[in-house]
C-alpha cells in the first residue's frame, strides 16, 4: 500500500524459473485482535506468454499509548502538565497485481504490469490532559477514518540489437485518492470550553515516469551506459475545517540525463567506474482558500489550526527551478583466491521532500497545544557520500563471511524532523513541531555483519551499526548539535527435526543522543516456528512479534525557551513514553500446487507485525 502514491511505480517482471503450465498458490494467516492477511497467487506460461495474478486481503490491529510529562522552569517558579495517549487503530487493505511478459524473440521482451490497492484504516485516538497550576483537566477524543485507492502501471519494453547493445524503456503511471474524516471533542474539566469539530481532508496524488537507458561494450572502455529520464509529481489537499475549505497544490518536474563507463582489468581482478548526472528541478506550491457559493462559514482567528494555514497562504513559497550535479566514481578489488573484496566509491545522492514533510495542514487537530505540520518550504538534502565495503570469507563457500561499510556523508539543508516552533495568539502560546533544514550535516558511521553456518541447519547473522551525527549552521537550538545513535541485529535460523524450521530475531536499539536531549536504549525479539507437511506443499507457521512487549521508547529532551509573549526565558523539560499495548501472535498456512517457492523459505515476512517506524511519533 502507498497511501502517498509516492512509492513509485510498481515493475513486474516474471520469473524465469517458472515452468510452463498453470500454477497457484495461496496463503492464510490468522492472529490475535482479528488480524488476517489471506493471498492468491495464480500464473500461466505457455511458450512466449507468461500471466501472473496475484490478490490479497489484510486487516490489521495497533494499539499504541504513549505518556508525556512537560515542566516548565521559570526562574522562580515551575509549572508542569501530564498528557496521557492512547491510539487505537484497525486498517484494512486488499488489492490485485497482475503482470505479464511477451517474449516476442529472445532479443525482444516487454513486461506489462498493474497493482490496484484500496484501504480503509480507522483509529480512535484518546487525550487526557492535566495542568497542575491552575489545575485544569481536558479530556479529548478523535475517531479517524481514512480510505482510498492506489493505481499503478508499468510498460518495459528490453530490446537488444546484438550481445553488447540494448535499449530499455521504462513508462509508468501512479494515481491514488484519499478521503480523510476526522471528529474531535474536548470535555474541559475545571475552566475552559467544550469544543466538537468535523474535518474533511482529501488528497489526490499523481505521479508519471519516463525513463531510457541504452548500453553498449567497448574493447577500449569497457561498458558505456547512457540515459534520460523524466518524472512528475502533482499532489492536490483540500482540507475542511469549521466549514471553511482550504487548498494546497504541490506540483514537481525532474528531467535527467546521466553517463557512465565501467571498466574490468580481469589481470588485476578489479574494476572502475565513473558517471556524472544532470538533473533539473521545478517545483511550485500552493495555499490557499477556496471561495464558497455562500457565506456559510466560521472565521475563528483564535484557533491556532485557522491561524497557521492563514500563514501558510499568506507565505506561500515561489516556484523554484534548479539544476543538480551528481558526479560518482567507483573501483574495486578481489584477491586472487576470492576471498576477499573491497569496494570503495563516492557518489551525491538527494533525499526528495515527501508529501507529510510539505504538507501545510496539520496532521491532526485533536490537540491545539502540541500541532504537528509540514514545511511548505523544505527544501531537499543534497549528501556527498564516501563509502568503503569490504567482505571477506575463509572458503569461497558463502560462509562463514564478515562483511564491513564504514561511510562519511556531508550533507547540504539537512532535513530535521523535530523542528519545534512557538506561536503566539490571544496571550497563549502553542507549540508547532514541522520539518526544517539545517545548513550544514556530517555523517560518520560503520555497519558490521558476521554470516556463520556452524552446521547445514544452523545459520546465525549478527549484525552492528553505529553513526554519529554533526549539524551546525545558523539555526534553532532543537536542531543544531550532535546526535547518535546505534542499533545491533542477531538472528538465528535452525533446521529441527520433523521439518519444523526455528527463527528467532533480536534487535537492540542502543542510547539514541539528540541535540536538545536523548532516547534511552530498547529492544525487542520476534519468534517463529514453521513446519512443512507433504513434501512442503503445506506450510504451518506460528508467529509471536515483540515477544516480551519491551518495544518501549522513553525519550528525554531540555531546552531553553523564550516566551514569546512575556520575553521570559524559561527551561523546558519533557519526559515521554511510547510503547505498543500488547504482543502480537499469528498463525498461518500455505498451500502451493507446484513451482512457486515455498512461504515457509521466507525470512522475517510471515511474522505479520504491523508497519511501524522506530522512532519519535511524528504525528503528536
Amino acid at each position: 500500500m502507498d497511501p502517498n502514491g509516492m512509492g513509485g511505480i510498481i515493475n513486474i517482471i516474471l520469473k524465469d524459473d517458472i515452468i510452463e503450465g498453470f500454477h497457484s498458490s495461496t496463503s492464510f494467516t490468522y492472529g490475535n485482535h482479528n488480524r488476517y492477511n489471506g493471498l492468491l497467487r495464480l500464473s500461466y506460461k505457455k511458450k512466449k506468454i507468461e500471466f501472473e495474478l496475484t490478490g490479497f486481503g489484510k486487516s490489521d490491529f495497533s494499539a499504541l499509548n504513549s505518556e508525556r510529562e512537560y515542566e516548565w522552569q521559570y526562574d522562580s517558579f515551575s509549572l508542569g502538565s501530564i498528557q496521557k495517549k492512547s491510539t487505537t487503530g484497525n486498517p484494512l487493505t486488499g488489492g490485485i497485481n497482475f503482470g505479464s511478459t511477451l517474449n516476442f524473440s529472445d532479443r525482444n521482451i516487454l513486461h506489462l504490469g498493474s497493482f490496484f490497492t484500496a484501504f480503509n484504516h480507522s483509529s480512535r485516538d484518546s487525550i487526557h490532559r492535566q495542568f497542575f497550576d491552575p489545575p485544569v483537566e481536558d479530556d479529548m477524543t478523535s475517531n479517524d477514518n481514512k480510505r482510498g485507492w492506489n493505481l499503478d502501471a508499468s510498460i518495459i519494453h528490453a530490446l537488444k540489437f546484438s550481445d553488447d547493445n540494448s535499449l530499455t524503456t521504462t513508462a509508468a503511471l501512479a494515481q491514488s485518492g484519499e478521503h480523510q474524516k476526522e471528529i474531535n471533542d474536548r470535555n474541559s474539566i475545571g475552566t475552559g470550553p467544550n469544543d466538537h469539530s468535523h474535518i474533511y481532508q482529501d488528497d489526490a496524488t499523481e505521479t508519471k515516469e519516463f525513463e531510457s537507458v541504452y548500453k553498449t561494450k567497448s574493447p577500449r572502455f569497457g561498458m558505456i551506459q547512457g540515459g534520460a529520464s523524466y518524472q512528475s509529481l502533482a499532489i492536490n489537499s483540500e482540507l475542511e475545517y469549521l466549514h471553511a475549505p482550504y487548498g494546497f497544490d504541490f506540483n514537481e518536474q525532474v528531467s535527467s540525463g546521466y553517463f557512465r563507463v565501467q571498466k574490468s582489468l580481469k589481470n588485476m581482478l578489479s574494476s572502475l567506474s565513473a558517471g556524472i548526472r544532470i538533473e533539473q528541478r521545478e517545483t511550485s506550491t500552493g495555499v490557499y482558500d477556496i471561495e464558497l457559493p455562500d457565506s456559510h462559514q466560521h472565521t475563528d482567528t483564535s484557533n491556532v489550526f485557522v491561524a497557521l494555514i492563514d500563514s501558510s497562504i499568506a507565505n506561500s513559497p515561489p516556484a523554484q527551478t534548479v539544476r543538480y550535479l551528481y558526479p560518482e566514481l567507483k573501483t574495486g578489488f578481489t584477491s586472487m583466491d576470492k576471498k576477499l573484496s573491497i569496494i570503495m566509491k563516492y557518489g551525491r545522492r538527494i533525499n526528495r521532500v515527501k508529501l507529510a514533510m510539505i504538507n501545510p495542514f496539520p496532521v491532526s487537530m485533536i490537540d491545539e497545544y502540541h500541532v504537528r505540520k509540514g514545511n511548505p518550504f523544505l527544501k531537499p538534502e543534497l549528501a556527498d557520500i564516501y563509502q568503503i565495503s569490504f567482505s571477506f570469507r575463509l572458503n569461497t563457500k558463502q560462509h562463514p563471511m564478515f562483511t564491513g561499510n564504514i561511510f562519511y556523508k556531508d550533507i547540504q539543508d539537512l532535513i530535521q524532523w523535530h523542528d519545534v516552533d512557538f506561536v503566539t495568539i490571544n496571550e497563549k502560546s502553542f507549540e508547532i513541531l514541522t520539518a526544517g533544514n539545517v545548513a550544514r550535516g556530517k555523517s560518520v558511521g560503520y555497519d558490521f555483519a558476521l554470516s556463520l553456518s556452524p552446521t547445514k541447519n544452523i545459520r546465525m547473522i549478527l549484525d552492528y551499526n553505529n553513526w554519529i551525527k554533526k549539524t551546525s549552521g545558523e539555526g534553532e537550538t532543537d536542531l543544531i548539535g550532535n546526535s547518535s545513535g546505534s542499533i545491533a541485529d542477531a538472528q538465528i535460523r535452525i533446521a529441527m527435526p520433523w521439518k519444523v524450521d526455528f527463527e528467532l530475531w533480536y534487535r537492540r536499539y542502543g542510547k539514541h543522543k539528540l541535540p536538545i536531549g536523548e532516547i534511552a536504549p530498547y529492544y525487542y525479539v520476534d519468534l517463529s516456528l514453521g513446519k512443512a507437511i507433504k513434501d512442503k506443499n503445506v506450510y504451518l507457521t506460528l508467529a509471536i512479534h515483540d515477544m516480551f512487549n519491551s518495544r518501549i521508547m522513553d525519550i528525554y529532551t531540555e531546552q531553553a525557551i523564550t516566551n514569546p509573549t512575556s520575553g521570559a526565558t524559561y527551561i523546558q523539560k519533557l519526559n515521554a513514553t511510547k510503547y505498543n499495548e500488547q504482543r502480537l501472535i499469528s498463525l498461518g498456512v500455505q498451500f502451493n500446487l507446484s513451482a512457486f517457492p515455498t512461504m515457509g523459505q521466507s525470512k522475517r515476512d510471515r511474522i505479520n507485525k504491523p508497519d511501524q517506524p522506530d522512532d519519535i511519533d511524528v504525528d503528536y
